[in-house]
């Protein structure tokens, strides 16, 4: 399933979710953040590419940092998320594909 404008619009409208007590402290880089939100995302068996294109769309992620992130999580053995986001980047110097 692929992300489409609506998901992203409807992200955009959630109120904070309220504090489930769990310290996110220790996620100390971009990437750190990335990989706790794929393994949520096995955790609940949702699509770990899904997961993270929309974290990617909704942070105003530039297409280099997208592709840094995915090279990040390829050496670290997400190929899946990495391949959405390398397919989300392409070639475009600041924004990312269109949905």
């Amino acid at each position: 399933m692929a992300v489409r404008a609506g998901d992203l619009a409807e992200l955009t409208r959630l109120d904070a979710t309220p504090d489930t007590g769990t310290d996110l402290s220790v996620l100390e880089t971009i990437p750190a953040v990335y990989a706790y939100l794929i393994a949520c995302a096995r955790a609940d068996h949702d699509d770990e590419g899904d997961a993270c294109e929309l974290l990617a769309r909704h942070s105003g992620a530039t297409s280099s940092e997208v592709r840094s992130i995915a090279a990040t999580l390829r050496r670290l053995g997400y190929r899946t998320a990495s391949d959405r986001l390398r397919l989300i980047a392409g070639r475009r110097r600041r924004d990312l594909r269109p949905l």
